[in-house]
């Protein structure tokens, strides 16, 4: 199906042929979001909202300060972004301040290339987009991600307001409540449990608790940064956090603590690795890292920790190195 074009107009849609059913590969179209002859254009940026956005590669925005379609004359052609498998689910909109956004979609094969989560989504593909020329972002726009992965999110006919609907057996202004949430046992400490996708539950932990349930207290204020002390929890995580004792790690002048976060693709395996009373995800992830962390030149790495391993694949882990490797560690 035919696909591409000029875009002058105010706001408009971006989609592929067919949406949300299958199309012709291989597939290559171009947009030009062209804004240049808006009244306020001088004051005006173009944005994009990745309401329905399913493939996860093949699409890229370049921002110009002039595009000529019909020629190769063109100035300060800029790529700003590029869908990925791991940015799919976690950008939700894009602006440039630039007259001119090229859009460019090239696809060679459906297969691989798309987000499947839950049955209603096998069969989606493709993408159905909205942009506009205005001079700020709305605040009210969603997205894939925004309604968890169970639910589509729908525009106004004046893009005026966004809204997600959801699918069977999901509910909330984010379709973020799902069976998995019916359990009173999963979320603790009065946390917020949110149901992304089938099979992933995220606790949003309320102040003074952390870990993957909310089960972890925080430390409170026993050590205070002039008592000259610093203090780390347990290896046992559900134990209680150490308080400012004669064991506790001082700070040295040439030393930091940092802490990272690394996110794991395959959200399914570590799951079912963090149901199994056996799961060894943390010792084999903090050699991982280690490893790394050995190999990128850094002065001093002490005491690497893997401190929490959530169900949604996301790892946070600290170490203590020097100060003057900060630059280099970020």
């Amino acid at each position: 199906g035919h696909c591409g074009g000029v875009l002058t107009a105010a706001r408009g849609v971006i989609q592929t042929p067919q949406f949300p059913r299958r199309f012709s590969t291989p597939l290559h179209c171009r947009w030009v979001v062209d804004a240049s002859h808006h009244a306020n254009s001088q004051d005006s940026s173009i944005v994009v909202y990745f309401t329905q956005l399913f493939v996860s590669g093949g699409l890229t925005f370049t921002e110009f300060d002039y595009y000529e379609p019909d020629s190769t004359f063109q100035l300060g052609g800029r790529v700003i972004h590029t869908v990925t498998e791991q940015n799919v689910t976690t950008v939700q909109w894009l602006m440039t301040p630039r007259h001119y956004l090229v859009i460019d979609f090239s696809l060679e094969r459906l297969e691989g290339n798309h987000l499947r989560v839950l049955d209603d989504l096998l069969e989606v593909y493709g993408f159905n987009i909205t942009y506009e020329i205005r001079s700020e972002v709305r605040n009210t726009s969603c997205s894939v991600i925004g309604c968890s992965l169970s639910g589509h999110c729908y525009a106004s006919r004046d893009f005026r307001d966004y809204w997600c609907a959801c699918f069977e057996g999901f509910f909330g202004p984010d379709c973020g409540q799902g069976p998995l949430c019916q359990s009173t046992s999963l979320c603790k400490n009065g946390a917020t449990c949110r149901q992304a996708g089938a099979a992933v539950v995220i606790c949003m932990c309320p102040e003074g608790f952390t870990g993957t349930k909310c089960e972890v207290p925080l430390l409170d204020d026993g050590c205070e940064e002039e008592d000259g002390c610093t203090t780390q929890c347990p290896e046992d995580a559900t134990g209680e956090p150490c308080a400012c004792s004669p064991n506790s790690i001082p700070l040295t002048r040439d030393r930091a603590r940092y802490e990272g976060t690394v996110r794991l693709n395959n959200v399914s395996a570590v799951r079912t690795c963090l149901e199994s009373a056996t799961c060894t995800l943390k010792p084999m992830l903090t050699k991982q890292i280690s490893k790394y962390l050995k190999s990128s030149n850094l002065s001093v790495t002490e005491d690497l920790r893997v401190i929490d391993v959530g169900f949604s694949g996301e790892v946070r882990f600290h170490f203590w190195g020097g100060k003057r490797d900060g630059s280099r560690v970020r």
